[in-house]
């Protein structure tokens, strides 16, 4: 795949294939940028416009599109899911056992707040193909969020094993650590966010984690420094994934990153 990549990447744009130019925008999304999702989405229209019945490009075109609105808060959240819903149940009309659409219509579900559903998507995807990293990372955000930490987890390590280098991995670290965080173990909730930030600078989850394991371990100084980097990065998100709870979010677990972050320096 490394290949396809590399090769995909040297040909001039107006000369990719629909296979090429899906590859192009995998390319784009191991940036992990908000910029380089943007990149994405036009090489995966490319694809679809130049064979309309490749499935893949549709399904990553939506991932697009909840990452950028989920993850960067870089797109209304309720028109990001009804573009990401579209393009996936585009792609699994033509392919029904597609394990990254059903990974991905998961995703979709997940974000609208269909937590059951979500998990019901993801071991659809896992049933079709065990090697579906996503299909793990989907199921294990979804537990995350019906506060089942301990799964959650094994989940979100198995896809990471999988795909230890694609773009999901900084979020589903990040997940990692809030697990830990909603927990109450911040060193370790601490300790993997930095990991997080090491690996994707550009990621505002790692920053918002940090910050707040910081507040709650009473390292005030520190945890401030990391709120001032996420609201830098990020100041969108305050409106639309801090003051208020997200649908994917329960709010006794919105409450207590809320209360940590008011530590670190957030201001309601």
């Amino acid at each position: 795949s490394d290949v396809e990549l590399i090769k995909a990447v040297r040909k001039p744009a107006e000369k990719l294939n629909s296979w090429e130019a899906y590859q192009r925008g995998m390319w784009h999304m191991l940036r992990h940028d908000p910029d380089s999702l943007r990149m994405a989405r036009t090489f995966f229209e490319m694809a679809v416009e130049r064979d309309p019945t490749f499935a893949s490009p549709l399904s990553e075109l939506a991932r697009t599109y909840t990452q950028a609105s989920a993850v960067f808060s870089d797109y209304p959240v309720e028109e990001a899911l009804n573009h990401a819903e579209l393009a996936v149940r585009q792609a699994i009309a033509l392919d029904r056992e597609h394990p990254g659409a059903r990974a991905t219509l998961g995703q979709v579900l997940l974000l609208r707040g269909n937590l059951t559903g979500a998990v019901q998507e993801a071991e659809r995807s896992l049933a079709l193909a065990s090697s579906c990293a996503e299909g793990y990372g989907v199921k294990g955000a979804a537990l995350l969020a019906l506060a089942n930490f301990a799964e959650a987890r094994n989940a979100l390590h198995a896809c990471i094993r999988i795909d230890p280098i694609g773009h999901p991995t900084p979020v589903r670290l990040s997940q990692i650590a809030a697990a830990h965080y909603f927990e109450a173990d911040y060193d370790l909730a601490a300790g993997i966010a930095r990991d997080v930030i090491q690996r994707s600078p550009t990621n505002p989850n790692g920053y918002r984690v940090l910050a707040a394991s910081l507040g709650q371990l009473g390292e005030l100084r520190a945890a401030n420094e990391a709120w001032t980097q996420y609201v830098d990065l990020n100041p969108s998100s305050i409106e639309l994934q801090i003051r208020h709870c997200p649908p994917w979010r329960l709010p006794a677990q919105h409450e207590h990153l809320q209360q940590g972050l008011r530590l670190a320096g957030w201001m309601d």
